[in-house]
């Protein structure tokens, strides 16, 4: 009888431990669709951010030529108010 309720309790481990490494083979599988969908996610992110360099680096190169422009208007604008100001003052 010590034998059958040796096989017993031996056959209700391995049962335990089967379950626990069923467990843990889900949970892997789990993880590992997990971990694959949040690489998709950073993947699209990743797109998203090059789009928006592309864009900012657009705005910039534009924003640099209006820059030299912007400055030769003001340069024009202080000529004709220094025009404007010697003809005020010549009697």
């Amino acid at each position: 009888m010590k034998k059958d309720d040796d096989l017993k309790k031996i056959k209700e481990l391995l049962e335990i431990v089967k379950h626990k490494v069923d467990t843990m083979e889900m949970s892997r599988t789990g993880q590992s669709a997990t971990i694959h969908l949040i690489k998709e996610q950073q993947s699209v992110m990743n797109e998203k951010l090059d789009e928006v360099k592309e864009t900012q680096e657009d705005h910039t190169r534009r924003l640099e030529a209006l820059a030299g422009d912007t400055e030769q208007l003001l340069m024009d604008v202080k000529g004709i108010r220094d025009k404007e100001g010697l003809f005020h003052y010549i009697p």
